[in-house]
């Protein structure tokens, strides 16, 4: 029978025998990793085949899936990109009305009354600017030419809330008066090229 010293002496050479390692060179592993992806696409390969109801079955649900969650993706995204280019598109909101129909159905659309924009900005302290928009189209002749444009009738405070940059003019004063006009850079080389008067309009 051994003593409590043998013991000790015994468990001190276990702890002391030297560790053995072993070291593979990276080509060998790599060709175990590129054996195990093989076997790997020849099991599913398999699986394919001796399923091949459910293997079409998944793969289509899956198509779908991504094909709808793309979509989603880019509806949001077009949502989002509206007046995105404007300094202060974070504080641009444009005021829709509801109404019911007499068939019963909700519909929305942008046109609101006239004296609206002036009220909101009146009576809400929080909204610093207001304008109102309506366009149409309309044609100017010149003897044989016509130009067809669109004219849009707004408030002296849409050229400041949509920061459009003057190429000559003045921001403040480009619409203080009812009959000022504002055109654009395309509008007036057609309108220059023609040699239309603005006066006759």
């Amino acid at each position: 029978m051994r003593d409590r010293n043998d013991l000790n002496v015994i468990k001190l050479r276990l702890f002391q025998q030297p560790a053995t390692f072993s070291l593979r060179s990276f080509s060998e592993g790599g060709q175990h990793l590129v054996t195990m992806i093989k076997n790997y696409f020849k099991i599913a390969i398999r699986n394919i085949r001796r399923y091949s109801t459910y293997t079409i079955l998944n793969i289509s649900g899956m198509a779908v899936g991504m094909a709808c969650s793309i979509l989603i993706l880019l509806w949001v995204q077009d949502e989002w990109s509206f007046d995105r280019h404007f300094k202060n598109a974070d504080n641009l909101y444009r005021v829709l009305e509801k109404f019911i129909s007499i068939d019963g159905h909700l519909y929305q659309e942008a046109t609101t009354p006239s004296p609206l924009a002036a009220a909101l900005k009146e009576q809400y302290p929080e909204i610093i600017r207001s304008s109102r928009y309506t366009d149409f189209p309309v044609s100017m002749q010149n003897g044989d030419d016509y130009i067809f444009e669109r004219v849009s009738f707004v408030d002296d405070d849409f050229l400041k809330m949509f920061d459009i940059e003057f190429i000559k003019g003045d921001l403040n004063s480009a619409l203080n008066g009812p009959n000022n006009l504002v055109l654009t850079e395309e509008m007036a080389k057609n309108i220059m090229a023609m040699k239309i008067r603005l006066a006759n309009y």
